[in-house]
């Protein structure tokens, strides 16, 4: 086999969607094209609160993921969420580093890291520290990489 000099083929959708159906059942699916999003509960932990998410993934790019219930909030002394992007999308890996890319399956991937995300989202909340570790961009390098 010759080798690739663009990268990992990506995961096409049908597969993406059929891998999310089978580990994940309770999510709903709205599949059209080169467009899905999943909404629907996961809870981090047995004992944890449920959340309702969102996860929109257009093919090849990288999925965005959101809790819409309940609403995430700051610590009562005004400390903001860590590792969230504006729109409160959460910060799940560190963009063009690797670590995802559209070759990989969302179910291996952004729903447990969501989990985990939630997971250390509860222990911030009880302790004030974020135990998740992980690097977030600097809004300026962001804005930069998009321009």
């Amino acid at each position: 086999m010759a080798p690739s000099y663009f990268g990992p083929r990506p995961l096409a959708m049908a597969p993406q969607v059929n891998l999310m159906r089978a580990c994940f059942p309770q999510l709903v699916c709205a599949w059209r094209g080169d467009r899905a999003t999943w909404t629907g509960p996961v809870a981090p932990v047995d004992l944890a609160t449920r959340y309702t998410i969102r996860i929109e993934y257009i093919f090849r790019e990288d999925p965005r993921v959101t809790v819409r219930e309940p609403k995430l909030r700051r610590l009562p002394d005004g400390t903001p969420i860590p590792h969230i992007y504006p729109g409160e999308l959460l910060c799940l890996y560190l963009p063009r580093s690797g670590e995802w890319n559209a070759s990989m399956s969302l179910a291996d991937t952004i729903l447990p890291w969501t989990c985990l995300w939630l997971f250390y989202y509860e222990i911030w909340h009880a302790t004030g520290v974020w135990m998740g570790g992980g690097e977030h961009p600097r809004p300026k390098i962001l804005n930069r990489r998009r321009s």
